[in-house]
């Protein structure tokens, strides 16, 4: 896969280009309970990830590209799942709050 794909519409309303290696980063951190795991699958799952997100076209924003996270890890790991669905603020629909909020 190409490691450079399309443009990221973020949040705040910048774009920047699409790495894959930041999917890549994010699966290792996922798998913190088998972290070997993680490390000997993780271009597999992203290379899965980014084929799926292929069909989106050009551009894309973060949140589509962490529902496919999620959905893919999910498949395959549900522990991985929920840890990649609390970094990245999806568990239950729920954003985390900060201490003292």
């Amino acid at each position: 896969m190409d490691a450079k794909l399309s443009v990221l519409h973020k949040k705040n309303g910048q774009t920047e280009p699409f790495y894959q290696g930041k999917i890549i980063h994010s699966i290792i951190r996922s798998f913190a309970h088998d972290e070997q795991f993680g490390i000997n699958n993780a271009l597999p799952l992203s290379d899965t990830i980014v084929s799926l997100l292929l069909p989106v076209g050009q551009s894309m924003t973060t949140a589509q590209i962490a529902t496919t996270c999620h959905a893919v890890l999910q498949r395959f790991d549900a522990t991985a799942a929920a840890h990649y669905a609390f970094a990245h603020n999806q568990f239950m629909g729920q954003k985390r709050r900060r201490k003292g909020i």
